[in-house]
Order: C-alpha cells, then sequence, then structure tokens
C-alpha cells in the first residue's frame, strides 16, 4: 500500500533514448498513477516519441530540480550537471558518473540477478545471451535496418554499422561487450565483477528485448528472494514474443535442477527495478 505522501509525488526524469523512458513512463502510470511526472531530453529524443507522451515534457531542464525524484535514465549535459548541486530531492541514475555521493545508483537488473543467483550457488557456469537492447535505441535500430538491408540486398558497413559484425541474423561471441558507448563501461565494471565468482560465456543475440540466460550449477539452483522479479515455469511451449508481453521471467529447469534457463525481457526487468527504486525514495 502507497502511503499518503506519495499521491503528491513529484518525479523528474532525464532520458536521452525513448525505449526504456517509454517502459519507465508506462508504469509510472499504471503503478504511481497519482505522480506528476515531468521528463527533459533532447531535441532528437523529442522527435521520436509518440504524441501523447509529449504532455510530459519539460521545457526547461532547470525545472527538474524541483521534483521530489529525480530518475537519470542517462547522464546529464555538462552545462546542466551542476543541478545536482543544488537538488534536494532523492536523485536516482542508471549511470555512476557522478562524483555526488547522493546520488543513488541502480545496477543493471540482469547483472544484479546474477550476482545473488551465484552468490547463494555453488560452481555456476553462465552462458549470457544478450538483446541488442543492451545497446538501448542504437543496438535495436541496427537490428531492423540491417534487416530490412538483407532483404534489399543493401550493405551497412563503417561508421553507419553499430558492431565490426553483422547483427541480423547473426550472433556474436564476446569475452567483452564492444565500447560502443560509454553506458556500457559500468557494465563492463559489474560483468568483470560476476566473472570472478563464476564462469561466464558471453554472446549477443540477433534479438530486440529478450535475454537468454543458461545456468549449470553443482547442485540444484536456489533462486535468491526477489522484491522486484518474479519467476514462473511455463507449462507449455512458448516463444520469445510471449515472454515480451510478460514482465515476469520465465525459468526452465533440468530434473535435478542443476541446468536452469531463465529467459526475459530486459526492458521490464529494468523498468520493475526503476519503479522499486522510486517506490523506496517516496517511502
Amino acid at each position: 500500500m502507497l502511503n499518503s505522501a506519495m499521491k503528491a509525488l513529484t518525479i523528474a526524469v532525464y532520458a536521452d533514448d525513448y525505449l526504456l523512458l517509454l517502459e519507465f513512463i508506462s508504469s509510472i502510470e499504471k503503478e504511481l498513477p497519482t505522480a506528476t511526472l515531468k521528463v527533459y531530453g533532447s531535441e532528437d529524443l523529442l522527435s521520436s516519441m509518440p504524441p501523447e507522451s509529449m504532455d510530459y515534457f519539460a521545457e526547461d531542464i532547470d525545472t527538474l530540480a524541483n521534483s521530489d525524484i529525480l530518475m537519470l535514465l542517462a547522464k546529464l549535459p555538462d552545462e546542466s550537471a551542476s543541478l545536482l548541486d543544488k537538488y534536494e530531492g532523492t536523485a536516482l541514475s542508471i549511470v555512476d558518473d557522478y562524483d555526488n555521493s547522493d546520488v543513488i545508483y541502480i545496477r543493471d537488473p540482469l547483472l544484479a540477478l546474477l550476482d545473488e543467483i551465484v552468490e547463494a550457488n555453488d560452481g555456476c557456469r553462465i552462458i549470457l545471451g544478450l538483446p541488442l537492447a543492451i545497446y538501448g535505441r542504437p543496438g535495436i535500430d541496427a537490428l531492423m535496418q540491417e534487416t530490412r538491408a538483407i532483404y534489399t540486398f543493401d550493405t551497412i558497413e563503417g561508421e553507419d554499422a553499430l558492431l565490426p559484425m553483422p547483427v541480423a541474423f547473426n550472433i556474436h561471441f564476446y569475452q567483452n561487450l564492444p565500447a560502443v558507448s560509454e553506458k556500457k563501461a559500468k557494465w563492463e565494471k559489474q560483468l568483470a565483477e560476476l566473472r570472478k565468482k563464476a564462469v561466464v560465456s558471453l554472446r549477443v543475440n540477433p534479438v530486440s528485448t529478450v535475454y537468454i540466460v543458461d545456468i549449470f550449477s553443482d547442485d540444484s539452483l536456489e533462486l535468491p528472494e526477489s522484491e522486484t522479479q518474479e519467476f514462473y515455469e511455463p507449462q507449455e511451449a512458448f516463444s520469445l514474443e510471449d515472454v515480451n508481453n510478460d514482465h515476469r521471467i520465465a525459468q526452465l529447469a533440468s530434473d535435478d535442477g542443476r541446468l536452469n534457463s531463465f529467459i526475459g525481457d530486459y526492458f521490464h526487468m529494468f523498468t520493475r527495478n526503476l519503479i522499486s527504486a522510486v517506490k523506496s525514495a517516496a517511502s
């Protein structure tokens, strides 16, 4: 039950990628319908948003400082970085490029969950299959553009290509993700920490938002209790499309429980963590 203080909650968001932003807005509308939401972003972001979301946008970035909670889905522009110095609310961020100790960093939800699983189980070996959503909008755009290019016999090369190898109808095997954006720097640090506790094989699959994780363990795998993520065991055949339409994480386990596959939507997973962080900050 949300407390009465949350009824007048004002939430501000700074973003540079509309995909996660749209998921976040949708979740706020459903779970915190009485909250006032204001969004600020670049002109490029504005041009990519659907018309029904435009009412949320603020014209002056300084107005974000007047909110109870400030959600940073991207790094603030250099000219606006001082906004945090005068901000008196709760600042939450998925990027940790801020020296301000008052900014609460929200870890990548998939790596955070895997870290909890590894801590609770011995001998974990992980095959981590990532979607192009790990790169945000550029990743999904690259998948769509290259898929179209194949059917029209075009090629996308050089500066127009997101990754060194084709994305569509392909699987990339990496020790570490290519440094396509600064956002992945912290992701790589988290992955390095996970690799100190478990063997991890990394690949990028030609799908938009659904991840597939296979975990082999010495004994039957025990799942940690999670306040944000919900697991379920499918009782019949399903597809990635089914997972994309579900906010839960599908779990497939072998009879002895030592082989487990987890399939979920990366953006849905991220949004659940963001909403949980907002509720915690407001309580």
